[in-house]
């Protein structure tokens, strides 16, 4: 209902501008004026549509269908204004007066309730009211100082010669060329507004596009790295502490970075053998009881910002697996002789605080989101609760505790018959099942944080999106990594890419790096999922670009050439008697 009445609006409000420009300048029956409004009304809403409503449509024909009513609705209009107004510009001027006036005030309100959807309903309405009339008030007061520049510009034109075209192209073949040799404005453009993402139209990827994008994004810090040397191997996990970065790099090789001054502390290898991919998800570095901790093939290491202790060399990622608690981590631990233990760290000492000796042998063990489940084939138990149980089904699982919900993500693609998409699965332990299909292949790991499940990227998606779903596949919001580029196109990163995804205080952490030669810019950026106050389904499509038809239309003045044209005719002697 929200989004039937979000398309409404527009239509009414260029119905009605159109009515009342063209009563002001408009000598017809009052027939006449209300159909020549309506039809450009019309017009400009549906160009409007494909414009501004950036991701309303979910399927192409969608698209296609909006262009075409654009294309009849204008044939349509021309041939009736050409009754009344043989030129094109008195033909246009109606239709420009309510672009004009939308980008001044719909538009800026529809941004400014975006910009401001984190605070209260109350405060969001005063700051996008207040931004709204100053956007506004600027306008105005810039068509009151270029009106008159602009008539006299615009006569200009009508009468120039060969010369003034002959520098329009020159203009237009110098900022083409900034186009292409410099990022300016494209890089600049692509940049959210407040926004995890926005949703941009062509983009028919099966994704509800009215979703709130209640995502909100932070940047943590921005460090510059002169002495990072480049490698074709990339960072796999990273962890802070205080004031210190480390990162492990897939070769085995360790970095110690000061985040106050960016000074390298240590650069060590801690193992002699490339590290398998894993999962994004996956991590090497963890923190208990303050420490930090390394698990590699090689076993179990202490960490410093000055040093790396070996602590215990049987302990390896091969047969064991991280588990988070709020108090640290515990490790599952799965020996030679195929028994499982759940180990604690203290210090240098490594200690079980849990076997399971009572596991049968066509048994196994799993850690699904942080939890121990019993696997037997055909059904996932939790271990510390045999109440809750769930069938296993395709895809890589989730478990979202505060729900007691797995969930079930499947991408497929069957060459064969062309098939490819995602499959969701969610399924309470009462024993309710929901299911979601789309057509594309999207992510499949996930991390939870409390109600929220983020699906991040496999490592072959170096700067992929993050896709947010909350309770039963409702999805909450998408985000888009943006790469870090310079300005001139010779002096570009060589590579981007994010390290890897960690869940922190109910965030959703990450390390992306720009790298260059040995000059690298490393960006710490966090994710929540946070409530909006006004849930509105145009959140997800404003972007920065969303400025430049609001900054244009600032420029552009609301006229009535007619009152300067006087026209003698026998109908107009007529009304003057």
């Amino acid at each position: 209902m929200a989004t039937f009445f979000i398309f409404l609006l527009p239509l009414l409000f260029f119905i009605i501008a159109s009515y009342i420009f063209n009563k002001k300048k408009l000598d017809e029956s009052h027939s006449t004026l209300l159909l020549v409004s309506f039809l450009e009304g019309v017009f400009a809403y549906l160009i409007t549509i494909l414009m501004a409503y950036e991701g309303f449509f979910h399927t192409f024909w969608l698209f296609a269908l909006v262009f075409l009513s654009t294309l009849i609705v204008g044939i349509v209009l021309f041939y009736f204004q050409k009754s009344l107004d043989q030129d094109w510009d008195l033909q246009l001027e109606t239709i420009k007066n309510t672009f004009a006036l939308f980008f001044m005030t719909f538009v800026p309100f529809m941004v400014s309730l975006t910009i401001f959807r984190f605070h209260s309903l109350l405060l969001q309405l005063i700051f996008a009211l207040l931004l709204t009339l100053l956007i506004f008030t600027v306008g105005w007061i810039i068509k009151g100082f270029i009106n008159n520049a602009y008539q006299s510009l615009f006569h200009k034109i009508s009468v120039a010669g060969a010369s003034f075209y002959i520098g329009v192209w020159i203009v237009f073949g110098i900022f083409l060329l900034a186009w292409i040799f410099f990022n300016f404005p494209k890089a600049t453009l692509s940049k959210p507004l407040n926004l995890s993402d926005n949703i941009g139209y062509l983009t028919f990827d099966g994704f509800d596009t009215t979703m709130e994008n209640n995502l909100k994004h932070h940047t943590d810090f921005k460090l510059h790295s002169d002495n990072l040397p480049f490698s074709q191997h990339e960072f796999i996990d990273y962890i802070t502490d205080d004031d210190y970065l480390y990162m492990l790099r897939e070769d085995g090789q360790m970095y110690v970075v000061s985040l106050s001054s960016g000074r390298m502390l240590y650069n060590r290898r801690v193992i002699d053998q490339n590290l398998m991919l894993r999962p994004k998800s996956a991590e090497a570095f963890f923190k208990t009881d303050d420490q930090i901790y390394l698990l590699t093939y090689n076993g179990l290491h202490h960490i410093t910002p000055t040093r790396h202790t070996s602590i215990d060399d049987t302990i390896v990622t091969a047969n064991t697996e991280l588990i988070k608690r709020e108090e640290g981590y515990l490790l599952l631990h799965k020996n030679a002789d195929l028994d499982y233990k759940l180990l604690d760290i203290e210090g240098h000492d490594v200690h079980a605080v849990a076997s399971f000796d009572t596991l049968e042998d066509t048994h196994s063990l799993v850690v699904i989101s942080n939890h121990i489940f019993i696997d037997d084939s055909t059904h996932y138990q939790l271990w510390d609760d045999p109440n809750i149980r769930f069938e296993i089904k395709p895809g890589v699982p989730s478990f979202i505790a505060s729900q007691n919900t797995m969930l079930y993500v499947e991408s497929r693609l069957d060459s064969s018959s062309l098939v490819r998409g995602t499959l969701y699965t969610a399924l309470k332990d009462d024993g309710q099942t929901i299911s979601k299909n789309v057509y594309h292949i999207f992510n499949r790991h996930g991390v939870v944080l409390d109600d929220h499940v983020y699906l991040i990227p496999e490592f072959d998606q170096p700067l992929g999106r993050v896709e947010a779903l909350g309770d039963f596949i409702d999805f909450e919001g998408i985000h888009q990594h943006h790469q870090t580029e310079r300005i001139w196109f010779l002096n570009q990163f060589d590579t981007s890419y994010v390290v890897t995804y960690r869940g922190e205080e109910q965030q959703l952490q990450y390390l992306q790096v720009d790298h260059k030669d040995d000059v690298a810019i490393l960006s710490l950026n966090s994710l929540t999922s946070e409530d909006v106050a006004l849930p509105l389904p145009f959140y997800s499509h404003f972007g920065l670009g969303i400025f430049v038809p609001m900054i244009a239309a600032m420029f552009i003045p609301i006229t009535n050439y007619r009152k300067y044209i006087t026209i003698i005719d026998f109908r107009s002697a007529l009304k003057q008697k």
